[in-house]
């Protein structure tokens, strides 16, 4: 999820602070994507232009887009609103759609309870796991994880030993693996109680 969502996040960053400068640079095209780094902690942000060429990190790649950007020729206000409205409309609709919440389970942050919106209970063990362990120690481990038990009915089938194997990254994998099992097994029940999605009261 990280490696996925980072990089949206920083370039939303960095379309918000096109939005902001009197220049309005445009960004339209550019991407941005994760790179392995030699250096702790062995990852960065790298971003491509509309062309599909490497700038570099954030930082240089906004110094760069404001360079084209102070480059263009000079224009009549008008043909210069004219020239950059399409483009500032884009950026401008998606950040105040951000922040209105339209696009509440679809923002560029990569949050837990967005990514598993549509699966309670892959979502309710998620939490459970990033309880006294970092988002990136979960991260590496939900893909796994969901792939081999997709559902709380296939969870039931597994072993003790093998989730145990499986979350010992996180630590505490005994306690851990026991834990949700019950839950699991608990969930269900209250499905078949009182139906999915389960109330908010319960």
């Amino acid at each position: 999820y990280f490696r996925e969502f980072e990089p949206a996040r920083q370039l939303h960053s960095l379309r918000c602070r096109a939005l902001k400068h009197p220049l309005r640079p445009s960004l339209v095209g550019w991407t941005v994507r994760l790179a392995l780094s030699q250096d702790a902690p062995f990852w960065t942000v790298v971003v491509h232009d509309a062309s599909g060429a490497v700038v570099g990190p954030p930082r240089v790649a906004f110094e760069a887009v404001l360079k084209d950007a102070l480059a263009l020729p000079i224009v009549p206000s008008s043909s210069q609103e004219d020239q950059h409205l399409p483009s500032e409309r884009e950026d401008l609709a998606e950040a105040v759609s951000l922040r209105a919440g339209v696009a509440a389970l679809h923002s560029p942050f990569g949050l837990v309870e967005e990514l598993l919106a549509e699966e309670p209970w892959q979502l309710l063990v998620a939490c459970f796991l990033l309880n006294r362990t970092s988002r990136l120690v979960v991260d590496r481990l939900l893909l796994p994880l969901f792939q081999r038990w997709p559902n709380a009915e296939l969870f039931l089938g597994a072993s003790c030993s093998e989730l145990e194997e499986m979350l010992a990254p996180s630590g505490l994998q005994q306690k851990r693996s026991r834990a949700l099992l019950r839950f699991s097994k608990e969930y269900l029940e209250a499905v078949a109680e009182l139906g999915a999605p389960l109330p908010l009261e319960r």
